[in-house]
């Protein structure tokens, strides 16, 4: 299941992931997601929490954006920005 976290983030956390286990465990990818997901929300929390007060909340936010690319690398934060494109 560690191998499942490198395949989808830019956290590795064993070494290399082969297609065919990866698509074994598929099962698994939700799990992944919301863990991977409760640690960029939780990151973005204590940005707020903590540095709320002292920077404006557009820089709060960029942040937590960084985060999000941080951890999960272009390809979700493109997906992001086309959510934002169909909200407009």
């Amino acid at each position: 299941m560690l191998k499942l976290f490198g395949l989808l983030s830019r956290i590795r956390l064993a070494r290399g992931t082969e297609l065919a286990s990866a698509a074994r465990m598929q099962s698994l990818f939700p799990l992944v997601g919301a863990v991977l997901g409760a640690i960029v929300a939780f990151a973005a929390f204590l940005i707020f929490e903590i540095l709320g007060d002292e920077i404006s909340s557009l820089t709060a936010a960029l942040i937590g954006v960084l985060v999000l690319y941080f951890t999960y690398g272009i390809m979700h934060l493109e997906g992001l920005a086309d959510f934002g494109d169909g909200l407009m």
